[in-house]
């Protein structure tokens, strides 16, 4: 037998069980095998989604009011980095209560309340601000990833507006609005780490390794260089400017960009020309933290 169509404004979405039966759909077509029940009471015509936003497109008529995304799910939606293996392993999506409603609790849906988080619409969806996230995330994430998502935050790693640009006095508010929290006092220590100028997790993973290694000096963060003559050499990703040392993160992007490579190559060779050292850094030095730590003893300068 021929399944019924369904009502035009269900299709294609997903939809709460209750909605369709009060639009005359009957209960046998809601058990239909060409439906999806991603939660209970809600049915979806789509396919399986793999992609968070999808995932939380099809939540949102469950929801209600005072309710939004929030910790590590806000914080992938406004493009704000995860640390990988936490991301692969906490699948579930978060969501807070801002109201008298308690929290979610669903296969799936890890609940939180709050009663004082900013709610913002982003995506098509409610969501807490970037720099709520951020703090929200202190709960689970170590110092170094707090680092990062701070870093990306002052900078401009978002492709999303509100998660891009913030300034250290805003996070420094929120730090401050966290205390007595679960998560402040790795807020507060990854606070201090925070800097302006950082462009990728790479960047800031490999910076926070050499100041952490035999007590060496903060190196400068992407600046513009030049040459005794005023010639542009270029932007290191760290610089020593004083002792005429760079140190790039190559990333494997110098792989697949013809162009990229070339350009790398000829900005080196401008820096040599003026008298510059280039220590370059791969993914595997930064797994390698011995054999890397011995290379920055011996070509950067250590703290004063």
């Amino acid at each position: 037998m021929q399944k019924k169509e369904l009502p035009a404004e269900l299709r294609g979405t997903a939809f709460r069980v209750s909605d369709a039966l009060e639009s005359g759909v009957a209960a046998h077509r809601l058990r239909a095998l060409d439906l999806r029940s991603p939660h209970s009471g809600l049915r979806s015509t789509g396919e399986t989604p793999t992609d968070l936003l999808t995932r939380c497109l099809e939540l949102v008529p469950l929801l209600g009011e005072g309710r939004c995304f929030s910790h590590i799910t806000a914080a992938q939606l406004w493009g704000l980095p995860v640390p990988l293996g936490t991301a692969l392993h906490d699948t579930n999506l978060h969501v807070t209560s801002t109201g008298p409603t308690r929290e979610p609790r669903r296969p799936g849906i890890t609940g939180h309340r709050s009663a004082d988080a900013l709610v913002m619409n982003h995506l098509g969806l409610p969501i807490v601000s970037p720099l709520r996230a951020w703090g929200q995330c202190a709960e689970t994430f170590g110092v170094d990833d707090l680092v990062i998502m701070g870093d990306a935050l002052v900078s401009k790693w978002s492709p999303h507006r509100p998660a891009r640009f913030r300034t250290l006095r805003q996070l420094a508010q929120l730090a401050q609005r966290w205390e007595g929290r679960r998560g402040a006092l790795a807020l507060r220590e990854a606070l201090a780490l925070v800097r302006l100028r950082s462009w990728s997790p790479k960047e800031t993973e490999l910076r926070l390794f050499i100041v952490r290694c035999g007590r060496l000096e903060p190196p400068e963060l992407n600046r513009r260089m030049y040459a005794a003559d005023g010639s542009y050499l270029g932007r290191p990703d760290l610089a020593y400017r004083d002792r005429k040392i760079g140190i790039e993160y190559e990333g494997d992007y110098h792989l697949v960009s013809a162009s990229t490579f070339r350009s790398d190559i000829a900005r080196r060779e401008r820096f040599a020309d003026d008298g510059w050292r280039t220590l370059r850094v791969t993914g595997d030095d930064l797994a390698s933290p011995a054999e890397l730590e011995s290379r920055c003893r011996r070509f950067l300068p250590p703290a004063p």
